[in-house]
């Protein structure tokens, strides 16, 4: 199947232009205001599954994925560097843990 992504931020509402820089791992988006990485989720060995670029400042995206197959991508403000590589057992552990936080949360909630 094949996906289309558009990364498309707009800082302080769209008020802030900002400029974007395409590397290996990901995209970095900067303004005056903030930064914002965005990491690729993949395997070591599939590092040109996707193909990406820069338009008006946003990133386009074209990934063809097979049955089974995880990709993705996370979005981060105030990273510690550049974007990196996620491997898919980090963001499935990831995703887990955020559910069984919410999970949590609600079955407090009254």
């Amino acid at each position: 199947m094949r996906f289309a992504v558009d990364v498309a931020p707009r800082f302080d509402y769209g008020r802030q232009a900002h400029l974007t820089e395409l590397l290996d791992s990901g995209a970095v988006f900067r303004s005056d205001l903030m930064t914002l990485t965005l990491h690729v989720v993949r395997q070591p060995d599939d590092a040109h599954l996707a193909q990406a670029r820069i338009e008006d400042g946003d990133v386009r995206v074209s990934l063809q994925l097979e049955a089974g197959q995880v990709r993705g991508m996370v979005l981060e403000s105030a990273a510690d560097g550049p974007p990196r590589a996620v491997g898919v057992a980090e963001i499935s552990g990831l995703f887990d843990d955020t559910v069984r936080f919410w999970n949590d949360w609600l079955a407090r909630s009254t």
